[in-house]
This record gives structure tokens, C-alpha cells and sequence, in this order.
């Protein structure tokens, strides 16, 4: 299982509501399951104005326990 970040401003261009989605504590960025991504975003993969992570991993923990998530 994968998830993705990426700013809500490049998720809400691609029409995507991210109301509801969990963001960064500043509100600039969201995370989501990449299997909502792939919908509009079919090549996200090679996108780089996304990040994709593991989960499980502690790297994706790593992030999601910092200062900028939570």
C-alpha cells in the first residue's frame, strides 16, 4: 500500500476535494492513499511534485511524526 503527499493547492488543481484529507499542520500539504491519486493522476508515480511512501515504513513514519505533521 502506498500514500502520497503533495501540496493541496497541486491536488485541488487536479479537481480533487481534500477537505477531509489529513494535512500538514500548516494546511499546505496532504496525504492520501495513492489508490484515490491514480484516478486523475494515472502517471503519479513519475510526478514530481508528489511523493509516494510505503506503508508500512519507518521512513513515511518518520515524516508523519515530525514537527510539519503533527
Amino acid at each position: 500500500m502506498n500514500f502520497c503527499i503533495a501540496s493541496v493547492e497541486y491536488f485541488n488543481n487536479f479537481g480533487f476535494d481534500t477537505t477531509d484529507w489529513r494535512k500538514s499542520t500548516d494546511g499546505t500539504k496532504a496525504i492520501v492513499h495513492d489508490r484515490f491519486i491514480h484516478i486523475l493522476i494515472p502517471n503519479y508515480l513519475e510526478d514530481s511534485n508528489i511523493q509516494t511512501y510505503l506503508y508500512p515504513s519507518a521512513e513515511l513514519d518518520s515524516i508523519l511524526n515530525s514537527e510539519e505533521w503533527v
